[in-house]
């Protein structure tokens, strides 16, 4: 099937991984993970949407489908904050602020928007990237930087793109209860997130003894198969 094909079908759909305040045991918000049964993988489909030329009108179009869903959800925006990824590509298009300022005012009643960057794309022009982050902030929208830790993130993105959380790759959590570098890792993530005011968000959290540990290094946020896997919003749709 061509991206085209997908798009024009609307043949594709959202599960939803919750995100939870792990120090207060209070859910938080959801992050969105793009599915099809077209396609063997996100990453596939968004690949081929790219050598398709078609990559901003399957992200633009997920993230209107997912933010439309979630805004039906059982959730008041005091705690409905909703996590979408989005390729740097795309807040560059000329067509985007008009596009999430329409988002916006579809959703803002019912949940907080955070935009997760995704780092397997490059930005060409950080100037007008600074504009569009300051742009995104001034109408309410959070900045998140996705994958800390992976290997493909650059230091200056974290540094240009002032990000509201960062999130910590699976890579950091994994055997953490015995890897002593990767708890004083933490550490100094949360030291540094504390002084400018970042949420920090441990991702891939997949066992109860990697929680425990990453509760103990005071780390608010978490997610993970340790605290819910992805699922489809269907049973809190409410209307």
């Amino acid at each position: 099937m061509s991206i085209e094909t997908l798009l024009r079908k609307d043949d594709f759909f959202h599960y939803y991984q919750p995100i939870y305040n792990i120090q207060e045991w209070t859910l938080v918000g959801y992050e969105v993970l793009f599915r099809s049964d077209r396609f063997n993988s996100p990453e596939q489909t968004f690949e081929l949407a790219k050598k398709e030329k078609k990559l901003f009108e399957l992200d633009t179009k997920s993230i209107c489908k997912a933010a439309k869903t979630y805004s039906l959800s059982s959730f008041s925006k005091c705690e409905g904050t909703l996590f979408l990824n989005i390729f740097p590509s795309t807040l560059l298009h000329t067509q985007f602020p008009s596009f999430i300022k329409n988002v916006v005012n579809q959703v803002e009643s019912t949940c907080r928007l955070v935009l997760e960057i995704n780092e397997s794309g490059k930005v060409s022009n950080f100037d007008r990237f600074s504009k569009i982050i300051s742009m995104l902030k001034s109408i309410g929208i959070s900045i998140a930087i996705d994958d800390l830790g992976k290997g493909n993130l650059e230091i200056k993105s974290i540094l240009e793109y002032e990000p509201d959380f960062i999130k910590i790759d699976r890579y950091l959590i994994d055997g953490i209860a015995e890897n002593l570098k990767k708890q004083s890792m933490l550490k100094l993530l949360k030291k540094y997130c504390g002084e400018f005011g970042i949420e920090l968000i441990a991702e891939g959290i997949e066992q109860p003894k990697e929680l425990a540990i990453v509760k103990s290094l005071g780390i608010e946020y978490g997610q993970g198969y340790a605290l819910g896997k992805p699922s489809p919003l269907l049973n809190k749709i409410m209307r």
